[in-house]
């Protein structure tokens, strides 16, 4: 244990920079985030103790949705933290913590399978990864950011033959994360036969766990809800604009390239920095020659259970969650391991100076690769009218459009009619009200008469209208990209139909200004 400390604790240090890399501009500038933050930031102010609780989440749709849609573990989490510190501190800290967990995790992974050099460079590698994949695994501690260090503690567990402490593992993964849970059950499933036939405690145990997660699951994620609605079947998917090119989740992608493009549907980011993991992996491969064939068993598990989960999720589409996640949680962990074997093959056998000279040369060459790839997933949300919106009544409805809606509750702490970030179209009966909103919403952005919108407001009972002036400017009209398919076609029609007359782009308003400047002003038809 004393002679790994110099290498975990040189692992933790680089660990830790590369996040406060990747971070620290969110430390200077509070509307710097992980887009993202925005589908859990507003539940955990409306669950937390105070006035904002019923003002945020009373009958509100948004909020409530996101509420339901949040895992029940990590809404809880970060409720019960933020009592300690602001929600916003809180969100920047944790991938502080989640980075060192998952370097430690991998490390000892690493080690428990090969020895201590496996174990630094599966840790190194991984280090950069996080923050290097474009998908933001850890930026914004939303739930997919305790995904790996959950996945790492059990493997851990499962590697040192610590069968039982993996089991309460598997219930924080469902609890937080459970498309993580699937693969670990799997995964402990093969494990069961690793040296032969189980005995029946053994598979006793196997099967009260997997009992005990379906009940969970079923009835955290998967029980009738007349606020949500049905899932949308497959059927329904492959026919949704929604779900294709310009849709807000784009599973059914237009061509092979768009597919390794999309987080959902194959968990690939192909990048600079994939295709420079890629070339590792195939160099360790050809390197390591038979020995390839022989990895570590536990390892092989991982990404052959990820490999069939995902082919499962496709074919029973989101009631196994995105067919991607299995890919972006199990293909990393495996390549990384080979390239570690592989360093750890080429430096066995060496002197002592040899050997030393070598562990540095690999070391700053993969710092160096992966250096300049290295990405900050923070998205500026910065906007003037954030206080002024303050100080409206806590229960005030807004209107914006889609984009712009996405900060409000998260730096207003306002309602909004409908925002981008949850406009999902999961679930029926939600998404059947959010698409109301949405073309409705749209249709009184760029009406030609008052009627239009004062009927919009009195429909919803809107407080104000946030007014974006770009909108209405000539170069944004002809460039046509309004808003997601299918309302994308929608409002060019409305603005063809409408020729430039729209209302709101004029100087003569009937309601109130409640605020002005430059780029935005906000409007209410209240006397």
């Amino acid at each position: 244990m004393k002679k790994d400390m110099p290498l975990l604790g040189a692992l933790i240090c680089i660990s830790l920079l590369v996040t406060f890399y990747c971070q620290h501009r969110g430390f200077v500038n509070p509307y710097l985030i992980h887009d993202d933050v925005n589908q859990y930031l507003p539940a955990v102010y409306a669950l937390s103790p105070g006035p904002l609780h019923n003002a945020l989440l009373e009958g509100d749709l948004i909020i409530k949705y996101m509420v339901l849609k949040d895992s029940p573990g990590h809404l809880y989490l970060l409720s019960l933290l933020s009592r300690f510190m602001p929600p916003l501190s809180l969100i920047r800290l944790l991938p502080f913590f989640l980075a060192a967990l998952s370097t430690i995790c991998f490390f000892y992974l690493g080690k428990a399978m090969q020895n201590s050099t496996v174990g630094f460079f599966c840790a190194l590698i991984f280090s950069f990864y996080l923050w290097t994949s474009g998908f933001g695994f850890l930026s914004g501690a939303f739930p997919k950011a305790f995904a790996f260090p959950l996945l790492l503690l059990f493997l851990i567990f499962l590697s040192a033959g610590k069968r039982a402490l993996s089991l309460p593992v598997i219930l924080l993964q469902v609890l937080i994360f459970p498309a993580v849970a699937l693969i670990s059950l799997a995964v402990y499933f093969l494990n069961l036969f690793r040296d032969g036939l189980p005995g029946k405690r053994e598979l006793f145990a196997f099967g009260f766990c997997a009992l005990g997660f379906l009940l969970i699951s079923t009835i955290l994620y998967r029980a009738g809800n007349d606020f949500l609605g049905s899932l949308v079947s497959f059927k329904e998917m492959a026919s949704m604009p929604e779900f294709g090119p310009g849709g807000r989740d784009y599973l059914f992608t237009a061509n092979i390239s768009d597919f390794f493009t999309s987080e959902d549907a194959s968990g690939i980011a192909v990048s600079r920095a994939f295709w420079v993991l890629v070339l590792f992996f195939l160099a360790s491969s050809l390197y390591l020659e038979r020995r390839f064939l022989r990895l570590p068993r536990l390892i092989v598990y991982v990404f052959f259970c990820g490999v069939v989960l995902f082919w499962c999720a496709w074919i029973f589409l989101f009631y196994l969650f995105f067919p991607g996640r299995y890919i972006e949680y199990t293909l990393p962990l495996f390549m990384i391991t080979v390239i570690a074997l592989a360093i750890d093959r080429l430096l066995e056998k060496r002197g002592i100076l040899a050997k030393r000279l070598m562990f540095s040369a690999a070391t700053a060459a993969i710092i160096l690769a992966y250096a300049p790839f290295l990405q900050q997933n923070l998205k500026d949300y910065q906007r003037p009218y954030y206080e002024y919106l303050k100080t409206l009544p806590q229960d005030a409805l807004v209107a914006a459009h889609p984009y712009e809606a996405d900060p409000l509750p998260t730096f207003a702490q306002r309602r909004v009619l409908v925002q981008f970030e949850v406009s999902t179209a999961w679930y029926g009966n939600y998404y059947s009200r959010v698409k109301e909103r949405t073309y409705d919403f749209f249709r009184a952005y760029y009406a030609s008469s008052w009627k239009t919108i004062e009927g919009f407001f009195r429909k919803y009972g809107i407080s104000c209208m946030i007014v974006n002036k770009g909108h209405f400017e000539q170069r944004y009209l002809k460039e046509g990209k309004f808003y997601l398919a299918p309302f994308n076609e929608y409002v060019r029609g409305i603005v063809r139909d409408n020729q430039g007359n729209f209302v709101l782009a004029g100087k003569e308003r009937r309601g109130r200004t409640l605020y002005e400047d430059r780029d935005f002003y906000i409007l209410s038809l209240k006397e």
